[in-house]
């Protein structure tokens, strides 16, 4: 895929995709008619098959326009997730990890989810959420420490396909 590397350039650290991107800043490479994330292609390039598409690929050096594929890890959404909230890019995100288990603890406790609401500045729904874990369900005390798990779906095991965790921050 000369046409792929054309876009690439290559330094000591990240290779940097230089060619289309989404209005996210992430890299975009049309091949055999459809758009696909040039980080996927990247890797897919190297192992010589397809990835599925219900897994994402994940970046450990944090660079979205990274195309260099140690740099790039399979992974799950509540991976991808997990790893947004520790780097604080979750976009519109409120809480830390260290407020999502205070807020678990209060419930814990017995406190009412509107009193937790209040004193974190989000909504009692917010509050159910966490509570229910349908928002930081991945958070556990020891992720909490910033030592993310391994990616444990099992199609990524049996892909083998350079499975590492996400950068430290």
């Amino acid at each position: 895929m000369e046409r792929f590397w054309s876009k690439v350039r290559k330094t000591d650290g990240c290779w940097w995709w230089t060619g289309g991107r989404t209005e996210n800043g992430h890299g975009r490479f049309w091949r055999e008619g459809r758009l696909d994330g040039a980080p996927r292609v990247s890797l897919e390039l190297l192992i010589q098959h397809r990835i599925p598409r219900r897994l994402y690929i994940l970046h450990r050096c944090g660079n979205p326009l990274c195309v260099r594929p140690e740099h790039l890890y399979v992974g799950r959404q509540s991976d991808n997730m997990r790893d947004a909230a520790i780097a604080g890019t979750l976009g519109c995100q409120k809480l830390l990890p260290e407020d999502v288990l205070a807020i678990r603890k209060m419930l814990a406790r017995g406190v009412h989810p509107d009193r937790v609401a209040n004193e974190f500045g989000i909504t009692t729904r917010n509050v159910y959420m966490i509570l229910r874990g349908r928002t930081w369900g991945w958070l556990t005390t020891r992720e909490s420490r910033i030592s993310p798990a391994q990616p444990k779906s099992q199609s990524v095991a049996a892909l083998g396909i350079l499975q590492a965790p996400p950068r430290q921050v």
